[in-house]
């Protein structure tokens, strides 16, 4: 991954179709490209490209623009097996930020505030995640584990607007603040 010319070739030499890359290792690929004359011969056989481990940036974003390739932001923590949500990408789309989308199959988000309540549509909260790529901690610290790894009581079953969950749902805690937006 330390050779952008090399992934290039393979990229053009086996018809790759699809990629997944951090952001910066794609923004290396298209940057060592958008000067040469063969840039559509290098990145023209690839029609998906997953983003995630990273931040991916607007700037990278209007870069792809420019490719036949469909654009898909990953996002999700180690703690989750890595992916646990994707947004496509809508070329030509004017935004300031790329959302994180939805969760994948088998995952499930939740966007609660501090007394660990569901918020409101538009309303900033902390991410949480569940389903069956959430971990089951962190070996040898326990301690971290029960911060992180938490236990919710679903009694009032109104606020989650859901049916058939369990009485009890196993999170993981991101940290990380978010918010539901009007197309979900």
């Amino acid at each position: 991954h330390q050779d952008p010319n090399y992934l290039l070739d393979v990229i053009q030499q086996k018809q790759i179709t699809t990629l997944q890359a951090v952001p910066s290792l794609l923004g290396m690929l298209i940057s060592t490209t958008e000067n040469d004359v063969a840039y559509s011969q290098h990145l023209s056989s690839l029609q998906r490209l997953f983003c995630g481990g990273e931040v991916l940036n607007i700037d990278l974003k209007q870069k792809v623009d420019s490719m036949s390739a469909e654009l898909i932001n990953l996002y999700g923590p180690t703690e989750c097996t890595i992916d646990a949500t994707y947004h496509v990408i809508e070329k030509e789309l004017e935004i300031h930020r790329i959302p994180i989308g939805r969760a994948i199959a088998n995952m499930q988000t939740y966007i609660l505030d501090a007394k660990q309540n569901p918020v409101p549509l538009g309303v900033a909260g902390e991410l949480y995640l569940a389903g069956s790529g959430v971990g089951r901690g962190y070996l040898y610290r326990k301690e971290l584990t029960q911060d992180t790894f938490v236990e919710l009581s679903l009694n009032d079953k109104s606020l989650w607007q859901a049916e058939n969950l369990p009485t009890t749902l196993r999170l993981y805690k991101t940290g990380d603040k978010v918010s539901y937006l009007a197309d979900g």
